[in-house]
């Protein structure tokens, strides 16, 4: 007779439950070859929309930085702007 623990099954993750995920929560959890892909193609699609946004607010900024140099204010982006924490 085999000594091997059987984990209980539980019900998949949806979409929404995979998205909500911690850091913490993987270790706890054991995601399906499934889940796993539905996951995958989460991170991919924010991945994308951040580097929508990041090319949405680089053009919004243009202006301001071009006025900025015009100006004689050396940047290269509006958050040469902001204070840095070193």
């Amino acid at each position: 007779m085999s000594s091997r623990r059987t984990h209980p099954v539980r019900a998949p993750l949806t979409d929404e439950e995979l998205e909500r995920l911690t850091a913490d929560d993987f270790g706890k959890v054991k995601l399906t070859e499934d889940e796993k892909s539905r996951l995958r193609a989460t991170n991919e699609r924010r991945r994308q929309e951040i580097q929508h946004k990041a090319g949405g607010w680089a053009r919004a900024e243009a202006p301001l930085v071009r006025a900025l140099n015009a100006a004689a204010v050396p940047v290269s982006s509006v958050w040469d702007l902001a204070p840095s924490v070193d």
